[in-house]
């Protein structure tokens, strides 16, 4: 009989366990009670679905919900999975010697190899309900990547066309990988489709480009409309004011592509938006600053300070033939600019 009742109990114990996470949301659970469902994907950005606090040897902390997408025999699934606690679950050989955070960093490591390996058939849609490119591990993610770009087989996509890192790296195509790159469409077409998705236009591979009179006008200067306009081994910078051309200016040096980042010379750039720009050659200090934001960057180091706030860099700044280079979409999405990859023409877009 009380084999029985206890077998009752642990039935029921299961169940409660299996409910949905939006039921056990605002619970303090154990650690046992790891978590991974397949979920609605309009819930794959839902902050309150996908944040939950664990308690993990007596202590409590923010768990760590992981949004993937998966793509298998043509059917596509997003699963949130608890990242946190992942590999302190008992039934993996009991507690292992790792500390809550490290275990989150290898899982997203894990999940980042997969990406260079496997996407678009299986991306990191979001973490905690937010894109994991606007998540405090979004450089962890980054350099993980970058380092196994060269791994895995040439039919892979961010191994073949490693330009594709512009749709893995821009947050409004997350979880659109798959669509963006199944066809094997041609480069400057995924581009083209990529744009239309910018625009919160559908998929549409039989439009064409857009057309003004009897010439095709660059999708570059139909979109801008204030900010600037570079070339990546061009040393122009054109400056646009409401959708016209102003000026162009003559940088020192031409803005070129390390590990997968966009580096340009400290000024020609921002100085363009009013950004003071100062370099300390004592420290080895760069700081880019507007009227809320203060960006410091020391040379060959891969921390910053974002408003007295240490955050990690993907590609550092530098020196070179005497010039200093800084990583531009870095700084520009920090100080709250919006930043656009044209792949077919090599252009950035930074408007304000």
């Amino acid at each position: 009989m009380k084999r029985k009742i206890l077998g009752a109990v642990l039935v029921l114990m299961f169940i409660i366990q299996a409910v949905g996470f939006a039921e056990e949301s605002t619970d303090k659970i154990q650690f046992k009670d790891y978590y991974k469902k397949e979920i609605d994907p309009k819930d794959i950005f839902n902050k309150e679905k996908l944040t939950r606090t664990i308690i993990i040897d007596g202590k409590e902390y923010e768990d760590v919900i992981v949004v993937t997408k998966s793509v298998v025999n043509a059917g596509k699934e997003f699963s949130a999975e608890s990242w946190g606690i992942l590999y302190k679950m008992p039934l993996n050989q009991g507690e292992l010697n790792i500390t809550f955070e490290e275990d989150v960093e290898n899982g997203l490591k894990a999940g980042a190899r997969g990406m260079v390996m496997s996407y678009p058939a299986y991306e990191i849609v979001s973490i905690n309900g937010v894109p994991w490119q606007k998540t405090k591990y979004a450089d962890l993610i980054k350099r993980e990547m970058e380092k196994y770009t060269g791994w895995g087989h040439q039919s892979d996509s961010l191994v073949a066309h490693p330009e594709y890192f512009e749709i893995v790296y821009d947050p409004r195509f997350n979880g659109l990988g798959y669509e963006l790159l199944v066809e094997k469409r041609s480069r400057e077409e995924v581009l083209k489709q990529a744009e239309r998705l910018r625009k919160g236009l559908p998929i549409d591979w039989a439009a064409k480009s857009v057309e003004e009179g009897s010439h095709q006008k660059s999708q570059v200067e139909f979109n801008i409309q204030n900010g600037v306009v570079l070339k990546i081994g061009k040393g122009k910078v054109d400056v646009y004011r409401n959708g016209n051309k102003i000026k162009e200016i003559t940088m020192n040096v031409a803005p070129k592509i390390v590990k997968n980042t966009t580096v340009i010379p400290l000024r020609g750039v921002f100085d363009q938006f009013g950004a003071d720009l100062r370099y300390d050659g004592k420290t080895r200090r760069v700081t880019v600053e507007t009227e809320d934001t203060t960006i410091i960057l020391t040379l060959d180091s891969d921390r910053a300070l974002v408003n007295g706030k240490e955050v990690k860099l993907s590609t550092p700044a530098f020196v070179e033939n005497g010039r200093t280079l800084i990583p531009l979409r870095f700084v520009g999405e920090n100080l709250g600019y919006e930043i656009k990859w044209f792949g077919e023409e090599r252009k950035v877009v930074i408007q304000k």
